[in-house]
């Protein structure tokens, strides 16, 4: 799936584990922490960022691709306002008007339907 993704805005990076050890080429700050330790932010940077994610998410959905997981503690900001997606871990291919029905994610995050065990649509499930 990481090889049908090729986005001027979106880079993949990958984390692999060893000795017990985790190691990655990321370097960057969740937003959660990034929030927590600073705050509310002002409304153009705020912007930027989720013009950022939408348009990664948008391009995503093009490409028939739900995330699945989508939230804070998976997004990843760097120190020139970039902001990245995170752990495809539950991403996977959908066709149109396919319904998804596993549990993913998180529950503070979940769409309502996810919650109550229903059938959903992945790409409003990203959405939401």
């Amino acid at each position: 799936m990481y090889q049908q993704i090729a986005y001027k805005d979106m880079k993949f990076f990958f984390t692999y584990l060893n000795s017990s050890a985790l190691y990655s080429n990321i370097i960057g700050l969740f937003q959660l922490t990034y929030i927590q330790c600073n705050g509310a932010q002002h409304e153009s940077l705020v912007k930027l960022w989720m013009k950022q994610i939408i348009s990664a998410v948008i391009y995503m959905h093009s490409l028939a691709i739900a995330h699945r997981d989508l939230k804070l503690e998976n997004i990843l900001l760097f120190d020139d306002s970039v902001v990245k997606i995170s752990d495809f871990g539950f991403c996977r291919m959908v066709e149109s008007n396919q319904m998804s029905i596993t549990f993913c994610g998180s529950r503070s995050y979940s769409a309502p339907e996810i919650l109550l065990g229903k059938a959903y649509p992945p790409f409003k499930a990203d959405v939401w």
